[in-house]
């Protein structure tokens, strides 16, 4: 018996098809096809250069392909649009993490889907509308409201990479 948030074992996780992402001349995915089935784990590996940030970029959504389709979950992504790829449980870990230094942990967290009050960003709100909250970021918002560390402690980057992608 499955449970009821299970997901379907024929539905694929991801699903790129004929992925194609040119800069000007430069060709950085060419017709790529690559399926992702639930709970399975799988490594982009190559040269510097050879496309797998721009092919990420385009299944989370940063960036749109020249050509080809996108589908996380069996629903088409007819453009970009990170939003819908996150509600679609798509995280994403880019090798050069982007945050916004002058926020701490826990609001860089809930960017760009931040809960507010009176004009002001809600942390508790936050607690409560993200209950996805994985064991390792359990209580983020109220253990993370520090700055982020003196240059070179990585700790709490860390943490936040992880749980930025839950």
């Amino acid at each position: 018996m499955s449970r009821p948030n299970s997901p379907d074992p024929v539905t694929p996780a991801v699903k790129l098809v004929g992925i194609t992402r040119r800069f000007g001349p430069v060709v950085a995915n060419k017709d790529v096809t690559l399926t992702v089935q639930p709970r399975t784990v799988h490594a982009i590996v190559g040269e510097n250069g050879a496309g797998k940030s721009t092919l990420m970029k385009i299944l989370s959504g940063v960036i749109p392909p020249d050509s080809g389709e996108v589908w996380i979950r069996g629903e088409r992504l007819a453009r970009p649009d990170p939003a819908r790829a996150i509600a679609l449980g798509l995280g994403m870990v880019y090798q050069h993490f982007m945050l916004v230094e002058p926020l701490t942990v826990a609001e860089n967290l809930v960017l760009g889907r931040e809960p507010t009050r009176r004009g002001m960003l809600d942390l508790k709100a936050a607690a409560r509308a993200w209950p996805r909250w994985p064991a390792c970021c359990s209580g983020a918002p109220r253990r993370c409201r520090s700055p982020w560390p003196a240059r070179g402690s990585g700790s709490r980057r860390s943490y936040c990479r992880c749980c930025r992608t839950c």
